[in-house]
């Protein structure tokens, strides 16, 4: 059960202080600048050098990325009955699943920053490790089925693991004020008449939300106040969080701080390193190749 807001968001900032957080993030944020080519610089105690940067890990990564955000897709139920009723019912969930694929494709690429369910999928496992998403379907009070549909960047997020699953979970989203307004416009207006205190904005102008969800209901929170308070009654939290490759989140007796990045495998993971070392090369070479064109022209 979900306490209150100064108590969850103190829980969430506690988490995201962690070494096991830290290190993790740390790992994400170098693995984003490779992909997006930050400008690599020679070390000062090295003197004076051209700065060369490689473009390999981002051409590594846009092929990847490339390659399963093209992929094709395959829904797969499988067939334990033969029968004429029973292939019905397979169809109509065939139906229903791209049916709400399709439906949360509209919602993810309704505004210009956003990207459909595959493209963010394999922009996250490519440069984060990982993966984490969402889905609740529900009916209004229209009575229209609606879909909520959500690809977290798995950096921001936050959980707590059960014995068989998911007991709480966080999403940290940094937003505009006018984002808020438009999201929660309904809650608002209902709960705030007076005007709700957002509270102090980063020097980006953005204010830091909190997204809670465990088995029973789902929050949102900033400035230590809930703007939404609301039941699924699920049981579960309807949130899907994986890691890339075959490694295991284990604990080790000698290195007390963090295994949990070592799980979390981008397409960077086998030589993360090496890329500085590629772009010292390539200053270096430069570097001489300038000298020596202007020894020639002396």
């Amino acid at each position: 059960m979900l306490k209150t807001a100064e108590e969850e968001q103190a829980w969430s900032d506690k988490l995201w202080d962690s070494a096991e957080a830290t290190e993790h993030r740390t790992q994400q944020e170098k693995d984003f600048g490779l992909w997006s080519g930050k400008a690599f610089h020679m070390p000062e105690a090295d003197g004076k050098w051209d700065n060369v940067t490689t473009n390999a890990a981002t051409v590594l990564g846009n092929k990847v990325l490339n390659l399963l955000a093209s992929a094709d897709m395959k829904l797969f139920i499988d067939v334990d009955d033969e029968k004429k009723a029973k292939r019905k019912k397979i169809a109509s969930a065939e139906q229903l699943a791209n049916g709400v694929i399709a439906m949360a494709n509209r919602q993810l690429t309704a505004v210009p920053e956003g990207k459909s369910i595959q493209d963010a999928l394999a922009f996250f496992a490519t440069t984060r490790g990982g993966t984490a998403k969402s889905v609740y379907l529900y009916v209004d009070a229209d009575g229209k089925v609606c879909v909520d549909a959500q690809i977290y960047d798995p950096m921001f997020c936050q959980w707590e693991s059960g014995a068989k699953e998911l007991a709480k979970f966080c999403y940290r989203a940094y937003v505009k004020k006018e984002w808020i307004e438009s999201a929660y416009e309904e809650y608002l207006t209902k709960n705030w008449k007076d005007g709700y205190d957002y509270g102090k904005a980063g020097a980006d102008g953005l204010i830091l939300l909190y997204c809670f969800c465990d088995t029973q209901s789902w929050k949102v929170s900033c400035n230590g106040k809930y703007i939404v308070e609301e039941e699924h009654g699920l049981g579960y939290v309807p949130v899907n969080i994986r890691s890339v490759g075959s490694a295991p989140h284990i604990h080790s007796s000698v290195d007390q701080t963090s295994t949990r990045k070592f799980s979390w495998r981008s397409v960077y993971a086998d030589d993360r390193e090496m890329y500085d070392l590629d772009s010292m090369m390539l200053s270096i070479q430069a570097s001489k190749a300038k000298e020596a064109g202007k020894t020639i022209v002396a």
